[in-house]
């Protein structure tokens, strides 16, 4: 693209966003950096009112950019909410129900099982591949969970650089990786930026904190004196994630690139929650205000922070009420950010106006979740389906059952289902829901899910 033409697009893309200038200058387009956490819930970032935990960095990046409350995971496990974040499709589309196991080292049937490949389809539509195209060079660091074993690695994806855990191709060397893994998935972005700072690049940072097993240093810890137990190794983990989060951006910024940056981040789904029997430092992660945690579709599952930095683009010290995103809105907003077309097919929305301004305007968002509501109090235990339009949020099991209603705006707790109340606006939502969970690949439903499964107690009859 000749330098007029790269101009023209800058001038274009201004106006789209309604600011002055598009923050990149007009000689290239914008750099992208994703970061993204592993099960960090909405509720867990000093700057999303968490009243225990330090998060200086990701605290100044809200500060010095916008920080959303309507950032919604792909779906609320790993695997198939990364695999959303890449191909900008609804995850179930490419058959990623859930998250994916390594069938070489557990078990053959392991997702086959599920109804599920072995690995992402690399013939899916992948937004690295889609900027990779555009000219940029494309990387990929830390947790990658989309297969392992004979899997593909993320270069058959469109990624040019990458090192990963859970995946295939270059790993971290260091044993253990666990406690040290935050601070080598940023040396390792940091040498990708550095080597690529004259041209337009692509980084997803793919943190493993706060993921159990939680290995933070004694230096951590000692900065949480009154703090006990289980909280006191989960807020030390987000902190020391913040702390090379800090050193990412400190990094960009040393190489003047902060203006010709757009630096987004999230978490892949929401807090995993205390009873997970197999591991003795879960329990720390909290969804705020919301009901439901990881592996729910209740907002506590899927509503995950947001924040956005971009100087010159993104407003400073906002907090956006109003815009809201998806993971599945990654690759359709890069893309166009990045110039030419969006690719067809997408599920996701380009959403490059609301990093300027406040943008209501979207397309439905859908989530499916066919797994039991396993190690989960039964408050959590969602129905399958969810639709989410403007205000609203709407729940059905595919066979009927289950229906809920909630203005998640007014209700963030969901704790009002107002089926009845609002049964026209509830009957308006039946129907795209069951059409999306019908236009979906068969996959296997696991007993009692979207059930609510408590095991009520009965009176045992005498023999």
């Amino acid at each position: 693209m000749s330098l007029v033409s790269r101009r023209r697009l800058v001038q274009g893309a201004a106006a789209a966003l309604g600011t002055a200038h598009l923050g990149a200058s007009a000689s290239r387009p914008p750099n992208f950096v994703v970061v993204i956490a592993d099960d960090l819930g909405w509720g867990d970032l000093k700057c999303y009112g968490n009243p225990w935990v330090k998060t200086p960095s990701l605290d100044r990046l809200a500060q010095e950019g916008t920080l959303y409350t309507h950032g919604y995971a792909c779906s609320p496990v790993c695997s198939s909410s990364r695999a959303g974040m890449i191909t900008g499709r609804f995850p179930s589309r490419d058959r990623m129900f859930s998250w994916i196991g390594n069938a070489e080292a557990r078990k053959p049937t392991i997702n086959s099982d599920r109804g599920m490949p072995d690995w992402l389809d690399p013939a899916a539509p992948s937004v690295a591949r889609t900027l990779r195209e555009r000219g940029y060079r494309t990387a990929v660091f830390g947790k990658w969970h989309l297969g392992e074993g004979s899997a593909p690695d993320p270069g058959a994806y469109g990624f040019d650089v990458y090192r990963t855990s859970s995946g295939n191709g270059p790993a971290f060397k260091d044993s253990p990786f666990r406690p040290v893994s935050s601070e080598r998935i940023v040396d390792a972005s940091l040498e990708f930026i550095t080597a690529n700072a004259a041209s337009p690049f692509m980084v997803k940072v793919w943190f493993m904190d706060p993921h159990v097993p939680l290995e933070p240093s004694q230096a951590l810890l000692d900065q949480y004196p009154s703090v006990e137990g289980l909280l006191r190794t989960y807020c030390a983990s987000v902190t020391g994630m913040d702390q090379h989060i800090g050193r990412l951006v400190a990094g960009i910024d040393a190489l003047g690139l902060g203006r010709d940056t757009l630096i987004l981040f999230a978490s892949d789904n929401g807090p995993a929650g205390s009873l997970l029997p197999d591991d003795p430092t879960a329990g720390g992660g909290t969804a705020g205000p919301f009901r439901g945690m990881k592996g729910s579709l209740y907002e506590g599952g899927i509503r995950v922070p947001w924040i956005a930095r971009w100087p010159g683009t993104v407003p400073p010290g906002k907090v956006d009420n109003t815009s809201i995103w998806s993971g599945v809105d990654l690759h359709p907003t890069l893309a166009s950010l990045a110039g030419g077309a969006v690719p067809a097919g997408l599920d996701g929305d380009d959403r490059s106006a609301a990093l300027a301004a406040p943008a209501a305007a979207r397309r439905p968002l859908f989530w499916d979740w066919r797994s039991a509501p396993v190690f989960r109090p039964a408050i959590h235990a969602s129905p399958m389906l969810a639709m989410r339009e403007g205000q609203w949020k709407f729940y059905v099991n595919p066979d009927g059952s289950r229906k809920e209603l909630y203005d998640v705006v007014a209700d963030p707790g969901e704790v009002d289902n107002r089926l009845e109340v609002e049964a026209r606006q509830a009957e308006k939502m039946l129907a795209p829901t069951l059409a999306y969970w019908k236009s979906l690949p068969e996959g296997a439903i696991q007993p009692k899910a979207g059930e609510i499964n408590y095991p009520w107690p009965t009176e045992k009859k005498k023999k």
